[in-house]
């Protein structure tokens, strides 16, 4: 199951780097933090904004979509489904921790790695390594929109 999350997560950094060459002349774009009421994740009074569930289907380069749902619990504990569209025996599940700093969520994988996104009213946007976007044609296909709060 480790073995097939790894590939999982492997498929996903390939994409995001993928479609990231694309797009070559605005790769050295910084993401530049957009001032708005989420300044202060961190503090109990704003956990509202982002804490509750996430969906939304991520780009995949051997199937239609991995099917994403994404939980952030109060007890900055999460939970990740990950269902490749059209292939057997293929969801996931993951948890663990997760920390808010300034605009994003980072997850905290077992292995040491992180995942991180950018926090939005309503919705969260998967950053690449580097933690910048996804720009381009794809960049809609990594967003996952809150479908329930907490």
């Amino acid at each position: 199951m480790e073995r097939m999350f790894k590939s999982f997560v492997f498929v996903l950094f390939v994409v995001l780097v993928a479609s990231a060459c694309g797009n070559s002349s605005r790769d050295g774009m910084q993401m530049k933090p957009e001032p708005n009421r989420l300044s202060r994740l961190d503090s109990v009074e704003n956990m509202s904004d982002y804490l509750g569930c996430y969906e939304g289907v991520l780009p995949a380069a051997d199937c239609p979509g991995i099917k994403t749902q994404l939980t952030l619990y109060k007890n900055n504990a999460y939970r990740l489904v990950s269902e490749y569209i059209d292939r057997q025996d293929a969801v996931f599940i993951d948890s663990g921790s997760y920390v808010v700093r300034d605009e994003l969520i980072i997850l905290r994988e077992k292995d040491g790695d992180s995942i991180r996104y950018k926090i939005e009213k309503e919705k969260i946007i998967l950053l690449k390594k580097d933690m910048s976007p996804v720009i381009g044609d794809l960049a809609d296909h990594y967003v996952l929109k809150r479908v329930k709060a907490f």
